[in-house]
């Protein structure tokens, strides 16, 4: 092989690898798939800290919005604890993006008592503002995806780091248990006068789930919908909501 076909291959190579990564870049942008920057060894465990305390608070959030049918902050149109998705022959059933909002203030709030001021890490010197915790949450198939920007300044030393962004997903069937709480409040709709238990019997046994109503008084019904397949902190999960007739 002459020396001029050699270097003919070697451009070849350089502009198919390079043509790979403009194209996998670019889906990437398309997509709003960001690559996290690598963490430094030494921050590895405040790293790994918050992860965890994530972890625990987005638990806690799922548990305690499901038994108040979606919600962190109780709406106008609830008893007690118990949000109404009927009500008055109409329909208060949330959209999905309100309940992923509430999920978010219940972690903006709570995250900052798990990591209780960084405490545990008395060799670092650890700037983070409460207040400035960001969270994005997505209900997604079978997970719920959490995505929170806190800005966190940590010096070690002579040494200066910063850890800005955390993620991580719980698996769990919020999403399914939500399509069926509005089919459920669809279904309602159709006949406000009564309950349709041959539909309910039909949701449940078509989603995997267990649909159970309770008499909260003489006008209100407590319908709780258990899941039993990604169990929370492991508890069968459950969702409550309240109907008036």
């Amino acid at each position: 092989m002459k020396k001029g076909q050699i270097t003919i291959y070697v451009l070849l190579a350089v502009i198919i690898i390079s043509a790979i990564g403009i194209v996998l870049y670019t889906q990437r942008e398309l997509l709003g798939i960001h690559l996290a920057p690598p963490i430094n060894e030494e921050i590895r465990p405040v790293n790994t800290f918050v992860e965890s305390c994530l972890k625990s608070t987005a638990e806690d959030a799922l548990i305690f919005v499901g038994q108040q049918g979606g919600y962190y902050d109780l709406p106008y149109n609830s008893i007690d604890e118990y949000v109404y998705y009927f009500a008055a022959n109409k329909s208060y059933f949330p959209k999905k993006e309100t309940i992923e909002n509430e999920i978010s203030k219940y972690i903006n709030e709570m995250l900052p008592f798990c990591t209780q001021n960084f405490a545990s890490f008395s060799d670092f010197q650890i700037s983070a503002n409460p207040s400035a915790i960001k969270t994005e949450t997505k209900i997604l198939d079978r997970t719920v995806k959490f995505n929170i920007k806190w800005p966190c300044q940590i010096k070690k030393s002579d040494s200066v780091y910063n850890l800005n962004e955390f993620s991580i997903e719980i698996p769990s069937r919020l999403n399914t248990i939500y399509n069926v709480a509005g089919n459920m409040t669809s279904q309602q709709l159709k006949d406000f006068s009564s309950i349709c238990l041959s539909c309910l019997t039909k949701f449940a046994l078509d989603n995997d789930l267990y649909i159970n109503m309770e008499d909260y008084d003489e006008t209100t019904v407590l319908f709780i919908i258990t899941d039993d397949q990604t169990q929370i902190k492991n508890q069968p999960y459950e969702f409550i909501f309240a109907n008036k007739y």
